[in-house]
C-alpha cells in the first residue's frame, strides 16, 4: 500500500510549513489527484487519518479534487481563520 508513504510525505510538507506549536490550527490539507497519477483516494484519506492520529496535526483532513491526468499535487494548506503561521 504505497498511499501510506505518499500520506507521510504528504504531512512532512505540512510541516515544512506550519509549525508544530501551530499544528491545531491545521483544518484542511487540500490535493489534487489525476486519474491516472496510481492513487487509491479513499485509501489516501485513511492512511492520512492514521498518519496524523495522535500528533499535533490530527485535526487536519485531506480534501481531494480529482482531475484529469497523472497529477498529485498539495494545492494549499487550510488553517483556522484566527491562526497565524510564522507570528
Amino acid at each position: 500500500m504505497h498511499e501510506f508513504g505518499i500520506a507521510q510525505g504528504i504531512l512532512d510538507i505540512v510541516r515544512a510549513h506550519v509549525p508544530p506549536d501551530q499544528a491545531s490550527a491545521v483544518r484542511e490539507v487540500r490535493l489534487r489527484i489525476g486519474d491516472r497519477a496510481g492513487v487509491l483516494v479513499e485509501s489516501l484519506e485513511f492512511c492520512f487519518g492514521a498518519a496524523v492520529a495522535g500528533s499535533p496535526y490530527a485535526s487536519a483532513v485531506l480534501a481531494v479534487d480529482r482531475v484529469s491526468g497523472d497529477d498529485l499535487q498539495v494545492v494549499h494548506v487550510e488553517l483556522d481563520e484566527d491562526a497565524e503561521v510564522g507570528a
